[in-house]
Parts: C-alpha cells; structure tokens; sequence
C-alpha cells in the first residue's frame, strides 16, 4: 500500500490523501482524491499515470483547469501534440519571413491556431 497525496504548491500544505491498495494503481485513486478536495479555479499537474481522459474530464467538471504529462506509451496523443507544436511553428516561421519582407507587418496579423 502507498499513499497518494495532493499538495498545495503555493501554501505548502498537502490538500487531501488518498491510499492506494495493493493491486491498485493511482489511476483508481486520482479520481478519489479529486472528489475529497476542491480544485475549482485551480491548476492540477499530474504526472503521466494520470494522463487519463476520465481524469482530465473529472477535473474540467470541477471548473479546474490541468497539466497532464504525456510519454511514449500514449504514442497517438504524443504525436498529435508533437505535430501541433510543429505546425505552429511553422506558421509563426512563415510569417516571420513575409514580415522580414516588408511586405506584412506582423503587428497588423492576428493568428488563430487551435
């Protein structure tokens, strides 16, 4: 058994703790902990274990916002995220280079990338 815990960066102080049974893993027990805390308006960071669409959904439900860490064993999602970034910069790049041209201000270019 192990003790899952939320914390209070800002405070210091740990917020709630969940324990995790034996053949249990945090994937069960994040969900737990989040309903004996509250986290609206809040910004929840949990490591790649919890890289969970239950648990980013239970989270947005209570009005928080999170930052979920992704690695290889979520390939798909690693790569959509990876490729996002890449066609960002490659717009922001082309941009740079009309502007660097005269021809555009890049002040007068509003850009919206989802």
């Amino acid at each position: 058994m192990h003790i899952l815990t939320a914390f209070c960066t800002e405070n210091r102080i740990s917020l709630g703790q969940e324990t995790v049974a034996g053949k249990e893993n945090e994937i069960v027990a994040i969900p737990r902990l989040l309903d004996l805390i509250c986290i609206e308006n809040s910004i929840v960071t949990i490591d790649a274990m919890g890289c969970q669409k239950a648990i980013a959904k239970k989270i947005r439900a209570n009005q928080a916002h999170y930052i979920l860490q992704v690695k290889n064993n979520q390939k798909t999602l690693l790569e959509d995220i990876e490729d996002s970034f890449a066609v960002k910069k490659q717009l922001l790049l082309i941009l740079q280079r009309i502007a660097d041209t005269d021809e555009l201000k890049l002040e007068n270019v509003v850009l919206l990338v989802f």
